[in-house]
C-alpha cells in the first residue's frame, strides 16, 4: 500500500478497533442490529478446520496514525487453495475513495504469495453497496444461504469468489 501503514492487529490494538467500530455504526446496524460489545470475535473466530496461523487481521492506518480500515482474512477455507475474507470495514470518511480497491489488490498479492488460488467472501443480501463493490472487482456469486441469525437480525448470506491465480 503506497499511502497506508499496515499492521497485523492483536488484542493490543483493541482500542483502535473499537474506535473504528464506533465510526461504522451504519454497518453494524445493518448487519447485526446492534454495536458489538468487543472485538474478540474479529480477533479470535476461525472457520472450521483452520488454526490461528491461517488467520490475519490487518489494520490500515492513515497519515495521522488513525485506524481507517480492517480486514480479516483466513487461508485454507473452505479448501487449501482458497482464502476467505471474513470482514472488511472502512471508516465512512474514507469510503468511495478507492481505498477498498487498493485493499483488495493488496489481499490478492498476499494471498497469491501464500499459495492461494481463490478469494472468497460472504455478504448479507441487503448490503447492496458491498455487492456492487465486490462484483465490480470480478467476484462472482456462488450461492445464497438460507436465512441465518447474526446479532439481532436474520439474513440470507451471498457467497462470492474470484480466481486470483490467473490474473
Amino acid at each position: 500500500m503506497d499511502f497506508l501503514n499496515t499492521k497485523l492487529l492483536t488484542n493490543r490494538n483493541r482500542k483502535d478497533i473499537i474506535n473504528l467500530y464506533q465510526k461504522c455504526g451504519d454497518f453494524f446496524d445493518m448487519t447485526l442490529g446492534e454495536m458489538p460489545k468487543d472485538c474478540h470475535d474479529l480477533l479470535d473466530d476461525l472457520p472450521p478446520g483452520c488454526s490461528s496461523d491461517d488467520k490475519r487481521v490487518i489494520g490500515f492506518y492513515g497519515d495521522n496514525n488513525d485506524l481507517i480500515a480492517i480486514v480479516d482474512i483466513v487461508d485454507g477455507y473452505p479448501d487449501q487453495t482458497t482464502a476467505i475474507i471474513g470482514f472488511m470495514l472502512i471508516d465512512p470518511k474514507y469510503r468511495r475513495m478507492g481505498l477498498g480497491r487498493k485493499i483488495e489488490s493488496y489481499l490478492r498479492e498476499i494471498s497469491l504469495s501464500r499459495g492461494m488460488h481463490t478469494l472468497r467472501l460472504v455478504i448479507i443480501e441487503e448490503n447492496i453497496p458491498s455487492i456492487e463493490f465486490w462484483t465490480s472487482l470480478g467476484y462472482k456469486e456462488i450461492f445464497t444461504t438460507e436465512p441465518r441469525l447474526q446479532g439481532k437480525k436474520s439474513h440470507r448470506l451471498k457467497v462470492y469468489e474470484k480466481k486470483i491465480n490467473d490474473i
